[in-house]
């Protein structure tokens, strides 16, 4: 996240076989399997969150990693404060936390290496390329770690806000009338779980009137960018017939998301299987979020089953 190339391209080709097409469709049938499981309890109201997308995203990121799935449930605790140092370093009580939660990644990650760890998990391609000198213990656990919170967290946030979302528009029919990777699209579109990225100038630019030289520190606000009306016509809209060429929930260049298409899969999987087991729902109470750092999570998320005849 922090590096340019070379040194960028070199450590995230060691993890990119992990998100081919051919190892999303080899993952696939544990993503739904795992969704089915989640959503069988017969109940009558639903947290989108915590019974279904935290889980959800926690066990196939560990399945992804080649951590032992009693480690999933721990990704919940660790993810917030390593997120927090990524934003907010400079705290002593967050450098505390994170640090902390960065440790027991660190020993989680050791455990998993002196047992047998899967031919087609992350900790077996890092393992591979550490024993061929490319990179360095350190940077094993660095990218345990950064897998971890960015497969995680920011899935398991754009689900609630999915259905949230969906809800609010009155557009639950159409999610489940709608194409899943069109509706996908659209939903991440409309409420992106990254709001915003940083980055530094290369060159002068001008933007809205404003002077920037190389070297200013800018914060690129992609949630903004993706309700730009010069491309999206109606963008304060959730559409589900929208068809979209691009747009910037996963970046842009070469730092583009090395996992978004797993996050897709997982969100089409978990709304598909959502629309078809929940037909008929709506909000029964007000979402639960926290601020974290400028950052707004979803914490809860609760749902009933709407009454035949009542409008969402």
């Amino acid at each position: 996240m922090f590096t340019d190339n070379p040194a960028h391209a070199e450590a995230r080709s060691v993890v990119a076989p992990l998100f081919t097409a051919q190892s999303l469709a080899r993952l696939r049938p544990f993503v739904e399997q795992t969704v089915d499981e989640l959503l069988a309890p017969q109940r009558e109201a639903l947290d989108v969150v915590a019974d279904l997308a935290v889980p959800l995203s926690s066990r196939v990121i560990c399945r992804v990693i080649g951590l032992p799935q009693e480690v999933a449930p721990r990704l919940a605790v660790w993810a917030p404060d390593i997120a927090a140092l990524l934003v907010a370093d400079y705290l002593p009580e967050v450098v505390t936390r994170g640090h902390s939660a960065l440790r027991e990644v660190t020993t989680a990650v050791n455990q998993a290496f002196a047992g047998e760890v899967p031919e087609d998990s992350g900790l077996w391609l890092l393992r591979e390329a550490q024993r061929r000198g490319e990179i360095a213990p350190e940077d094993v656990w660095a990218t345990a770690s950064l897998l971890i919170y960015a497969g995680f967290e920011t899935t398991s946030t754009f689900i609630g806000k999915a259905v949230r979302a969906a809800l609010h528009a009155g557009a639950w029919d159409a999610v489940r009338e709608a194409e899943p990777r069109v509706s996908v699209d659209e939903l991440l579109r409309f409420d992106t779980s990254v709001q915003q990225v940083a980055r530094f100038a290369t060159r002068p630019v001008v933007v809205a009137g404003k002077h920037i030289a190389p070297g200013d520190l800018v914060l690129v606000m992609l949630g903004v960018a993706n309700r730009d009306p010069a491309v999206f016509e109606g963008p304060d809209l959730l559409d589900m017939d929208r068809r979209i060429g691009r747009h910037l929930t996963f970046g842009y260049g070469v730092h583009y998301c090395l996992g978004a298409a797993l996050a897709r899969l997982e969100a089409e999987v978990a709304l598909e299987r959502l629309a078809v087991r929940w037909s008929t729902m709506e909000l029964s109470g007000a979402p639960t979020t926290r601020s974290h750092h400028g950052i707004t999570v979803l914490e809860h998320l609760m749902v009933s089953r709407r009454t035949e005849g009542e409008r969402i």
